[in-house]
């Protein structure tokens, strides 16, 4: 059975570029975010402590029947942090963008879209759990799109493959910009064309 795109969505700048349509999952704090409040969520996550602002937004959610997914007292559904241990045997989960991966990979989601996960700032502490769940997703075929550049947007095992399969001879492998190199894989982040 085909699933739709599921789209994870934080409060990154990238987020604007969200259509908001199809499964939307977020980050709780996305409802109490400026321009962000109205926008439709299919779920909300959360994973901090309570303060202020969480509140806030964890009483929107209560409002609009958004459920709350957490392993806090505060959730309306609870996160299957176990099923998750048992199915990948790690709980390397750190930020509410980690856990809904997770997730996602879990439930064998074949598509996701992830907007405003720019992971820098006081968020880049997070960018390790968000970059090793979207490895697993690779390993497991899931394809993924990412809306910004702080973050891989694909990995490609063969890049003569490719090369091949999209015809393009003036396309050469100096011309990809990319962050790590090994004997079978390349992980890269933008193309540029050599012309």
């Amino acid at each position: 059975m085909q699933q739709e795109q599921l789209t994870i969505v934080g409060r990154g700048a990238s987020w604007y570029a969200c259509p908001f349509e199809g499964e939307v999952w977020g980050t709780a704090t996305c409802l109490g975010t400026e321009g962000m409040g109205d926008k439709r969520f299919d779920k909300v996550f959360a994973f901090d402590d309570e303060h202020y602002f969480l509140m806030k937004c964890l009483d929107i959610a209560k409002e609009r029947a958004i459920p709350v997914v957490s392993t806090k007292r505060y959730a309306t559904e609870k996160y299957p942090l176990v099923d998750i241990y048992n199915d990948f045997g790690t709980s390397y989960l750190k930020n509410s963008i980690s856990y809904m991966l997770a997730l996602a990979i879990h439930q064998k989601r074949n598509s996701l879209a992830v907007y405003g996960v720019e992971q820098t700032g006081e968020y880049a502490e997070g960018k390790p759990y968000v970059t090793f769940w979207l490895g697993v997703a690779v390993g497991r075929g899931i394809q993924y799109s990412v809306a910004n550049y702080s973050l891989p947007h694909r990995i490609v095992p063969d890049i003569q493959d490719v090369l091949d399969k999209i015809n393009a001879p003036k396309l050469k492998l100096r011309d990809f910009k990319a962050l790590a190199v090994s004997e079978d894989a390349v992980l890269v982040t933008e193309v540029h064309n050599a012309e």
